[in-house]
């Protein structure tokens, strides 16, 4: 093994209860560090350039991932092995991998004019589920569009149900906060037009829709929707076309769609080379 580490034995031990508070946001907010695991999220955050600060890990863990530990230290990290019985406290998962990572919360700036413009965004308005929030960061990453813009009532980017959910793509993403979104829409409407996800009487559907790449959609709270003072800031609301009398999609799954049909429309990279 190219690493050195310190081994921990008992679950009462300062180090682990620090680790098991970044479970709340609080103390993430508090200390500025938040908390994943599993070796999928480990390599992402690696090769991202996220700063680790601790590991935590059990033998079999070790086995499977000594590069990645190595190269943690290497960074900075330090190193703890861990009983099974110490990563239980830790785990948040009912069949975890065995290792458990402690990183320095990135950077997420307030949404102003110096923010990249170089394509549009997606927004989340109030969308409060964390697994959402996730799985909208997963598509963004997964269909080219890195700029997002969360509302400051946005489950938060650092928790674990996000970060499982988002797959790495919390740490690839170009996450902005928008304290007022009012003028957050009028700041992206200088750039491209802005599309409320929304049932209304006049929306357009997303196939009659030309989507440009500077443009802007808005995916709304998962039980009440685009705000009513949202819509009216925004160039046009678009839909969905679904069959009759089906009910509204999860935020995620429309979220997913329409990313997609952005996608389509601005980028060639999607297209089948014809």
């Amino acid at each position: 093994m190219n690493f050195d580490f310190e081994q921990i034995t008992s679950r009462k031990n300062p180090k682990i209860i620090r680790a098991c508070s970044l479970e709340d946001k609080k103390h993430r907010d508090r200390e500025g560090m938040f908390a994943f695991e599993g070796e999928k999220l480990f390599g992402e955050a690696l090769s991202e350039g996220v700063k680790i600060c601790e590991v935590y890990f059990t033998e079999k863990a070790m086995a499977r991932n000594g590069e990645m530990l190595s190269e943690a230290q290497t960074k900075g990290a330090r190193l703890y092995l861990v009983s099974e019985e110490v990563y239980s406290k830790l785990t948040y998962e009912k069949a975890s991998q065995g290792i458990f990572a402690v990183a320095e919360k990135m950077s997420l700036p307030v949404f102003s004019a110096e923010c990249d413009f170089s394509q549009g965004y997606i927004v989340l308005e109030s969308v409060r589920d964390p697994s959402n929030v996730g799985a909208i960061l997963r598509s963004c990453a997964a269909l080219g569009s890195s700029n997002i813009l969360l509302t400051s009532d946005c489950a938060d980017v650092f928790g674990y149900k996000t970060l499982r959910a988002a797959m790495g793509a919390v740490f690839k993403a170009n996450i902005c906060i928008c304290a007022d979104i009012k003028s957050g829409i009028e700041l992206l409407k200088k750039h491209g037009k802005v599309y409320a996800a929304a049932l209304t009487d006049n929306a357009e559907s997303i196939a009659d829709t030309d989507f440009d790449r500077h443009d802007s959609i808005i995916i709304g709270n998962e039980g009440h929707g685009v705000s009513d003072a949202v819509l009216e800031g925004c160039d046009k609301a678009v839909i969905i076309p679904m069959q009759c009398g089906s009910e509204s999609l999860n935020a995620s799954v429309a979220a997913a769609i329409l990313i997609w049909e952005r996608a389509r429309k601005t980028s060639n990279i999607y297209s089948d080379g014809k």
